[in-house]
This record gives C-alpha cells, structure tokens and sequence, in this order.
C-alpha cells in the first residue's frame, strides 16, 4: 500500500503522462457478486475507448495502458480486500494493490493519476489513540 509520501511522488512523477487510473470496490460479501468488479472494469474501459474514437484521440496509448493493467490482475480473478487500485501509462503498470479501506467504482484516463479517492482512504486508516483517565 502507498503511504503518503509514496503517493505524492508518484502524482508529482506522472502529472504529464496519460494515466489509466482505476478504482475498484471489491468488498462484496455475497459470493455471487465477487466477478463484478471484473463487468464495471470491462464496460469502464470499453466507453472510454469509444469516447476517445469519438473525439477523435489517439486510442492506442489508452490500449497499450489497459493491456498493461490487464495483464497485472490475479489470474483467478478473485481481488481480496475492500478495495483494488491501479494506474497504468502506456509504458508500465506504476501500481496495482489492494487496499484496506472502501473505494468507489472509477475508471478514468487523464494526464497524472487521480489520487484524491486514495487520499481520503487513507485519512481513514488513521490511528487513534484514546485514554480515559478517572
């Protein structure tokens, strides 16, 4: 998991590069429900690519990044944790891991990756300390 430092780096190291930035919700508790990270992901990805037709972009940098994030997922296509979180540029895969708090499902492809849902996560993981003197 990336620590804030970590996190800030790589934010600063990417802000001029296309990031395919992914976020995942996979605590799922029914087990008929644990591939659907795998649809969002698929249908994400798919409109994303027809949007970037659409206007006219270059495509293949999307493609080459999303090959790449693919090929980082678990081949029994199970994701533990609360939730998963990657960003992919063309050339590598920069981080793909679980992470120990709740994200929302988001796909995005921009220059620099989206770290504010990773940010807020990790304000949650704080440890609090408590004393009760009587």
């Amino acid at each position: 998991m990336l620590n804030r430092e970590r996190l800030t780096r790589l934010h600063r190291d990417l802000r001029d590069e296309s990031v395919l930035t992914v976020y995942l919700d996979t605590d799922q508790h029914d087990p008929a429900q644990r591939g659907v990270w795998r649809t969002r992901l698929d249908r994400a990805c798919a409109e994303l690519g027809r949007e970037l037709e659409a206007t006219g972009g270059d495509t293949a940098p999307f493609l080459a990044a999303r090959q790449r994030l693919e090929a980082s997922l678990p081949e029994d296509g199970l994701l533990p944790g609360d939730g998963w979180v990657a960003f992919a540029s063309p050339r590598e895969v920069h981080y793909a891991d679980e992470v120990p708090f709740s994200v929302p499902n988001l796909v995005l492809w921009e220059n620099g990756p989206y770290v504010a849902p990773y940010f807020r996560g990790l304000k949650q993981l704080r440890p609090a300390i408590l004393l009760v003197a009587d």
